[in-house]
């Protein structure tokens, strides 16, 4: 799998670039939204912020490395099943390699309801794990990561919806409400790494 292959290729990288769609964006975009939510809505948001602070402030150990921060679908080019290109780089970045596999599942893996797809999952999970085997610590996280990583795409959607002259909005508008429903999904449920 490319994701993986580039991962475990890039081991020992050692220059950074600050994700910009880190917690404190996160925090600073909430801050912009959250009086146009709905107070379900913003409670949740509320909820998600504390639970990435204290992952963040328990400073796990996790593989880190470049990272492409958004594989979506208009942004990878296939003939037949064979993937031929990458693009979309703008969100490209250094930090924990598991961002980049929560993005895919939660791209690539998901019914029409938002629902992880089993079989979809492990195949992308284990593809991934052929070429750079997790960790036990990223096992340990992996769940909040998923809900991070949904937060991310969801408030970003909210940006381009709600305040479209929003300078650092640079993507196609879609529907923020596809991945509120994904992080609702993964808060309750979700498909562990492979061992």
């Amino acid at each position: 799998m490319f994701l993986g292959r580039m991962h475990s290729s890039t081991r020992g990288f050692s220059e950074q670039y600050s994700n910009p769609r880190s917690l404190i964006w996160l925090d600073l975009a909430a801050q912009e939204v959250t009086d146009q939510l709905s107070v379900g809505d913003a409670a949740l948001l509320k909820e998600q912020l504390i639970r990435f602070r204290r992952t963040a402030e328990a400073g796990p150990v996790l593989p880190s490395g470049p990272l492409i921060g958004s594989l979506f679908a208009d942004q990878l080019i296939f003939r037949e099943a064979q993937l031929q290109a990458v693009t979309g780089f703008f969100f490209a970045c250094t930090d924990w390699l598991l961002l980049d596999v929560a993005q895919a599942v939660n791209e690539w893996c998901c019914n029409q309801q938002g629902e992880l797809d089993r079989q979809l999952t492990s195949a992308l999970l284990d593809a991934y794990a052929a070429e750079r085997p997790f960790t036990s610590v990223e096992n340990q996280y992996w769940q909040d990561i998923l809900c991070f990583s949904a937060t991310r795409f969801w408030i970003s959607r909210l940006l381009s919806s709600l305040l479209p002259e929003h300078g650092d909005t640079l993507s196609i508008k879609r529907d923020p409400a596809e991945y509120k429903e994904k992080l609702r999904r993964r808060i309750v449920g979700y498909i562990p790494l492979p061992d």
